[in-house]
């Protein structure tokens, strides 16, 4: 990051906040193909505009009810994200479908399963994939950045948790979680740059193949004493300037 782009995101203030909650069940995450507002058409998590008067919180849990009729289970904070929509010719300030100046800010949470089957409504169609098989071609550009380092972060942690292992005695010498993942458009998932989740769960590493599915979905009765838990396990912070779709730079900076 340049000392010109610090300098604009330290002065930086959000017109909107919004938020996105990606559901995790065993091995699989929870996304949608967005049937309208901004993003229409692109496959993403649930999420949306946090409304007056309400948390962060309870804004993923409204949203996911509202676009795929199921309640979260087990909520977690994981990373923030500055969106400032430009036009890359002029530097104006570029407008959202709402008429607000398109300086979005996001919480990303994840969910450890939800209380009923996803439906299709008016604003969502919702589909299950392997962690490993995200459609990033269909995303939003900046996710391809900070995504798979956030899943990898969370398998790899609940694994060492289901091992009783110590972080740094299981990843061994030289893998390091804080210097794990770094992307670029040109470079490709590589052991050099381990961004791909794949890449790092094999099992000649870490044995996952001995081993349970983690992150196991949780019983309806979980969900319901537990699905307004929040831990603090925050990963990352993303910033990024867009010409309406197109992503002209960012940053992640992982924690």
């Amino acid at each position: 990051m340049t000392n010109k782009e610090k300098e604009f995101w330290e002065q930086w203030q959000p017109t909107a906040r919004t938020c996105l909650c990606f559901i995790l069940r065993g091995e699989e995450i929870l996304l949608i193909r967005k049937k309208r507002g901004i993003g229409a058409g692109k496959i993403n998590g649930p999420g949306g505009h946090i409304e007056p008067g309400e948390s962060a919180l309870e804004s993923a849990i409204r949203e996911v009810q509202e676009e795929l009729g199921v309640t979260p289970c087990n909520l977690k904070e994981r990373g923030e994200l500055s969106f400032q929509f430009i036009d890359e010719v002029t530097g104006k300030d570029q407008q959202m479908n709402d008429g607000v100046s398109g300086a979005l800010h996001c919480v990303v949470f994840t969910a450890e399963g939800c209380i009923g089957e996803p439906q299709e409504t008016e604003e969502a169609i919702p589909y299950w994939t392997h962690h490993e098989n995200i459609p990033y071609h269909e995303m939003w550009e900046d996710d391809r950045e900070w995504l798979p380092g956030m899943l990898t972060r969370i398998f790899h942690t609940n694994l060492l948790r289901k091992l009783g292992r110590p972080m740094n005695a299981a990843l061994g010498s030289g893998f390091g979680l804080d210097s794990m993942y770094t992307y670029s458009p040109a470079s490709k998932y590589s052991p050099a740059s381990p961004h791909q989740p794949s890449q790092l769960s094999r099992h000649d590493q870490y044995e996952i193949s001995e081993l349970p599915r983690i992150l196991n979905a949780p019983s309806a009765a979980a969900c319901s004493k537990s699905m307004t838990t929040v831990l603090d396990e925050k990963f990352f912070n993303g910033y990024y300037f867009f010409d309406q779709d197109k992503l002209l730079s960012g940053h992640v900076l992982w924690k």
